[in-house]
């Protein structure tokens, strides 16, 4: 399941299907307890719109209004060899290999 924010309203991508929310306060649906269960009941009451494919496409906006943000991490090569090479010296052998070449979770 993918939620995006657009300027059209929010719109739900779930098992190939496109839904346009009712909600209109981004911030009051984000921050829902048991968000996941929360949006699957909701689209059951949905009529499924696959136009709404293309509004992702044009017109997704960044999916914060007024939360607090925390950093998602970029990795760069340089900091990774830099990073290993100083566990090296302090007797980490390893450590970051493991860290830098772990799967991570995509963040839509």
């Amino acid at each position: 399941m993918n939620v995006y924010k657009t300027t059209e309203g929010i719109i739900i991508h779930h098992e190939n299907s496109f839904y346009l929310s009712a909600a209109n306060n981004w911030d009051i649906f984000i921050n829902r307890d048991n968000l996941y269960n929360e949006i699957r009941d909701e689209i059951q009451t949905l009529k499924p719109g696959n136009e709404l494919s293309s509004v992702i496409d044009k017109s997704t906006e960044a999916p914060t209004k007024s939360q607090e943000i925390w950093a998602a991490g970029v990795t760069y090569l340089r900091s990774m060899k830099a990073r290993m090479e100083e566990a090296k010296l302090a007797g980490g052998a390893t450590f970051y290999d493991k860290v830098y070449d772990a799967e991570r979770p995509d963040i839509n």
